[in-house]
């Protein structure tokens, strides 16, 4: 099924990318465990959840 989405009839959209609406860290955290076992990375869920909201400079 293809549908055609309609942005005329809103006045404006939201978009979540830090957390303001839904928690995603939890996903996050699940990519970088996935990914560092992959490539036999260390990785440490606590520290890396400390990391989260601060910018990357």
């Amino acid at each position: 099924m293809s549908e055609q989405f309609q942005f005329e009839q809103y006045d404006a959209l939201i978009f979540d990318m830090d957390g303001t609406l839904v928690d995603s860290m939890p996903l996050h955290l699940d990519a970088w465990e996935i990914t560092s076992t992959e490539f036999g990375l260390p990785f440490d869920r606590a520290q890396l959840n400390e990391y989260g909201g601060i910018p990357t400079r």
